[in-house]
């Protein structure tokens, strides 16, 4: 399995861009969603990864605060 680093920031920058050529009429619908599809799922599944490394990271250093109390 491949892992891929990738910057959000350029994402969301590609994305914004995909958009203006939408709304411009420099793409058709079809290209767009052609384009945007693999964007928004890769944006969302490394939002998801971000989400879930926090809630486990809180919830790990939780613990272990209960744990030096005992």
């Amino acid at each position: 399995m491949t892992t891929y680093i990738y910057n959000i920031e350029e994402l969301y920058r590609q994305r914004e861009s995909l958009y203006k050529c939408y709304k411009a009429e420099q793409i058709t619908p079809v290209q767009y969603l052609a384009y945007v599809k693999p964007l928004d799922f890769v944006i969302d599944k490394h939002e998801m990864s971000m989400f879930l490394y926090s809630f486990t990271s809180g919830k790990a250093s939780l613990l272990q605060e209960e744990k030096l109390k005992r």
